[in-house]
């Protein structure tokens, strides 16, 4: 049996069989959402199991989801949310740094200049722009969700999940225009090799 766009009641027959494909079916997407949005230092296997723990649980409870899709995209992107506010709150230690390879991978794959930037750009999103317009942010613009998505997901009106994007642009803009990303060179001077 193929999923479709409804889960079956959980005490049919057939349920164990379309949970098992829609599992399958959306299980990457699953991962990618929390992968963007909580980095590649988070337990994204962690997120996604939860997730569809979650969705179970809440078939079971007798709650009608209507696009079970849709719940798990909130549901992920929310788990996600709530990682990148705790890991912001923790202090660095070397456990929930990423492996060296993700970003020397980065670094080859697009050049040291361009990987020297997004983490220049990474930093400013974390230390210039508020809570809210970084969730919208990330979620919208990393993340790839819709404007109906966030809304639902951060509890916020679509008008104000396009005016968050656009303030937030504006803030980076701003950041940028005033403190400039000092050049490659100058920011390798100094060091002993």
């Amino acid at each position: 049996m193929i999923f479709k766009d409804r889960l079956p009641d959980p005490d049919s027959l057939d349920f164990k069989e379309v949970f098992t494909d829609f599992y399958g079916q959306s299980r990457p997407v699953v991962r990618a959402i929390a992968l963007r949005i909580a980095g590649p230092a988070a337990d994204i296997d962690g997120m996604a199991n939860e997730t569809f723990a979650r969705l179970l649980a809440t078939l079971k409870a007798g709650i009608d989801i209507k696009n079970p899709g849709g719940f798990v995209r909130v549901t992920v992107s929310r788990l996600a949310i709530d990682y990148h506010r705790e890991a912001r709150s923790d202090a660095i230690s070397a456990e929930t740094l990423p492996e060296i390879s993700i970003w020397s991978s980065v670094s080859h794959l697009v050049g040291p200049e361009v990987a020297y930037e997004v983490m220049e750009l990474h930093k400013a999103i974390d230390s210039v722009l508020s809570e809210p317009l970084r969730n919208t942010l990330l979620l919208r613009e990393v993340a790839g969700l819709t404007v109906g998505e966030v809304a639902d997901i951060l509890d916020i009106g679509k008008a104000s999940v396009a005016t968050n994007v656009l303030r937030a642009k504006r803030k980076l803009r701003q950041h940028f225009e005033d403190q400039p990303i000092p050049a490659m060179t100058e920011y390798l001077k100094g060091g002993k090799a």
